[in-house]
C-alpha cells in the first residue's frame, strides 16, 4: 500500500490500496473518446483520531459532459 504524508499542519498518514490505482488509472484508460476526464468516488475509513486514512476501494461514475447548461 501507498503511504502519503499531508503536508498541513496536522500529520495526516493516506494509505491507498494498490487495486484503487489501478483501478484509477483503468477507468482512465477505457474512457470514451473525446472525454477529457473521469469521475469517481474513493472509499476507505478513517481512524477515530483523524489522523490514518486508509482507502480500500473505488469506482467510476457515470458522467457525460456537455458545454449546454442545465435546465
Amino acid at each position: 500500500m501507498k503511504q502519503i504524508q499531508s503536508k498541513s499542519q496536522q500529520n495526516v498518514k493516506i494509505t491507498v490500496n494498490p487495486v484503487v490505482s489501478l483501478s484509477i488509472a483503468d477507468h482512465h484508460l477505457r474512457r470514451n473518446e473525446g472525454q477529457a476526464r473521469v469521475i469517481g468516488t474513493l472509499l476507505g475509513i478513517r481512524s477515530e483520531d483523524g489522523q490514518d486514512i486508509e482507502i480500500r476501494n473505488c469506482f467510476p461514475v457515470p458522467h457525460i459532459e456537455s458545454k449546454d447548461p442545465v435546465n
